[in-house]
């Protein structure tokens, strides 16, 4: 579960010839609504924000009588960036460090799994740190918040690059009700310290480096309580018509993922591995020539991607307090996570 980050601002700009200005503050890239009411009871859709500048002026036809205004947003999705950061990104090498495809779209996908598509939305971000690329190019557009600093050219950034922008990624709690409002039941995670088979969709808590095994068309979340936490194996069966999933919370303390080419344990679309760091978690270390399908979200965590000598590939999205990347990793931001990954 994530918070939802920074909400809209609303003000009153300028009143003049029969106009009202509103002064809309808001997150790059997220359609606000703008809502009119004569009574703080009836609300009715008047605007929208089309831009993604983090100050958007709204100009309207000044109402004859009183009138209130509101601004609000759907959920968000939690993954809308190839690689996003809280503070420095850091990309070393040649070639190109981002492009976008969608694992639900047959001419983008060999039914659901990667296929050497390469679509330009493969987006980065900053909040306030600075963006070095090397001598990479980004297939996508590139935001920075109003303390983020590009030290690369504009003509690395096939879209266009965007400063001054609202961006928000806020810390990750631990559900405590399910999807239906009920209270969540925590159960341990059956099998051994060496291997944990999943036959039923549930919560779980893991206390163990165990390998984790799920089954096709089972969905579980795992509490990881582990401060050094790297599974020995992570299997999740069903390919992409019946894929299992797996969405992990770790409390505290580091990630490590170490895979070997041509590894198998990701046979899924992203949106079947969802990994979420709390606060407590200070680092993720993303190890081996392997293509690592799923999504991190761990906005205190300073990542690092080394490839093991050989390509390396992150199939789906990451975002994280801080990241280096090395000259062999390059990341595919899969777009169906915008429709059927989680929402915030």
């Amino acid at each position: 579960m994530v918070s939802a980050g920074q909400l809209p601002k609303l003000a009153l700009g300028a009143v003049t010839n029969g106009q009202i200005q509103l002064i809309l503050n808001v997150e790059a890239g997220v359609r606000h609504i703008i809502e009119s009411s004569p009574d703080l009871i009836h609300w009715a859709p008047i605007a929208t924000n089309s831009d993604n500048s983090p100050t958007c002026i709204v100009t309207l036809a000044a109402p004859a009588d009183l009138n209130f205004y509101r601004a609000s947003r759907n959920p968000l999705p939690l993954f809308a960036y190839a690689l996003a950061t809280q503070g420095n990104l850091d990309l070393y090498g040649l070639g190109v460090i981002s492009d976008s495809w969608n694992s639900h779209d047959t001419n983008q996908s060999n039914n659901g799994s990667y296929s050497a598509y390469a679509g330009t939305n493969g987006n980065l971000a900053s909040v306030s740190g600075i963006v070095s690329i090397s001598n990479k190019s980004i297939y996508g557009s590139l935001y920075l918040g109003t303390n983020a600093y590009f030290s690369g050219s504009a003509g690395q950034v096939s879209g266009q690059v965007y400063t001054g922008a609202r961006l928000a990624f806020p810390d990750v709690r631990l559900p405590t009700t399910d999807a239906n409002g009920n209270p969540i039941v925590w159960l341990p995670a059956p099998g051994t310290s060496a291997s944990h088979s999943f036959t039923q969709s549930g919560y779980y808590v893991v206390s163990d480096n165990g390998q984790i095994i799920v089954l096709p068309g089972i969905t579980v979340t795992l509490d990881v309580n582990v401060s050094s936490y790297s599974p020995s194996a992570l299997t999740i069966n069903g390919g992409t018509t019946n894929a299992g999933t797996v969405i992990l919370y770790q409390e505290s303390g580091s990630l490590l993922l170490v895979g070997s080419s041509g590894g198998g344990a990701f046979n899924n679309r992203p949106e079947n591995f969802i990994y979420l760091g709390m606060s407590g978690v200070t680092a993720i270390v993303v190890h081996g020539s392997y293509l690592f399908v799923g999504a991190i979200y761990a906005p205190e965590a300073n990542a690092t991607f080394i490839s093991g000598g050989g390509p390396n590939a992150v199939l789906g999205s990451c975002i994280a307090n801080s990241a280096i990347v090395d000259a062999h990793c390059i990341f595919h931001f899969d777009e169906g996570l915008l429709t059927f990954g989680p929402y915030r």
